[in-house]
């Protein structure tokens, strides 16, 4: 796991950018669904509130489509999803009760935008997308104002981000690479892998955290997530993002669960597999 050394800044630090990336606003509870000990958790639980406290809901029950009873019980106008969440849900008979909570918006990245658009229509929540890791946090998010479906949005205050070649290079707008990131205040990222000295060296080589993700950015800013770069398909000198394949499929209603993945072409390179459970 990562270093935690200045552990309580970096939190302290990043969570004051996560509440703008959501727009809590003072007294407004927010509902988690992530584990107590997730990333997601980290990003809210010291969350200083503008003016008094804001309330943190921990629940455990399962996430329905109405945004579950324990949200309409805790009175939670914030919530977390994890994007896989959003296509199961929609798979479900369409019900009056889907509106019945007090719940506003919802972070929920990596979630298609048909889906994100019908998710807010059936249960009037809007969806935003952000992107972070365990070593970041949130670098990369929208509002209500600024979300552009099918974008992960915009760079947040306080962090630099590139699109690199397989040599560091930048690359041009529209193209895709991998996406390296920094932060401008010391602390307000991991330091390191603790005891992996390899791993750390080769995580942030050059001065930069190179996450592993295959992103672009649009000329006006705009970050798009494609896929992580080691499930990233190889077919007839094209790349196919097996997470955008994932997602299509996952929109089925008939699709409960489905994983895209390659195997080895007699053409050279790669052939796209599906692996794909129904619903009972």
């Amino acid at each position: 796991g990562s270093t935690a050394s200045a552990g309580s800044r970096q939190a302290d630090v990043q969570s004051s950018k996560a509440i703008s990336t959501i727009a809590v606003y003072d007294e407004q509870p927010c509902f988690e669904r992530a584990p107590v000990d997730g990333v997601a958790t980290t990003r809210m639980a010291r969350v200083p509130a503008r003016g008094d406290a804001t309330n943190l809901s921990h629940e455990t029950e399962e996430v329905m489509v109405r945004c579950s009873d324990g949200q309409s019980r805790s009175g939670a106008t914030v919530t977390y999803v994890l994007g896989a969440m959003v296509p199961m849900l929609l798979s479900r008979a369409e019900s009056a009760d889907e509106k019945a909570h007090q719940v506003r918006v919802a972070l929920a990245p990596g979630v298609p935008a048909p889906a994100a658009a019908e998710f807010t229509r059936r249960t009037g929540v809007v969806l935003l997308d952000a992107y972070g890791a365990t070593e970041s946090n949130v670098v990369i998010g929208t509002t209500e104002a600024t979300q552009k479906p099918g974008w992960t949005g915009l760079l947040l205050p306080g962090f630099d981000a590139r699109i690199v070649d397989e040599d560091d290079n930048p690359v041009p707008d529209g193209e895709a690479g991998e996406l390296v990131i920094r932060a401008d205040e010391p602390f307000a990222m991991s330091l390191g892998y603790f005891g992996m000295p390899e791993k750390t060296a080769e995580a942030w080589q050059n001065l930069w955290l190179h996450t592993g993700d295959r992103m672009l950015r649009a000329p006006d800013g705009y970050f798009r997530f494609l896929d992580r770069m080691k499930d990233s398909i190889r077919r007839r000198g094209e790349n196919i993002s097996s997470y955008e394949v994932e997602q299509v499929l996952a929109a089925h209603p008939d699709v409960a669960e489905v994983v895209v993945f390659p195997v080895a072409s007699d053409l050279a390179e790669d052939e796209v597999m599906t692996a794909i459970i129904l619903h009972d």
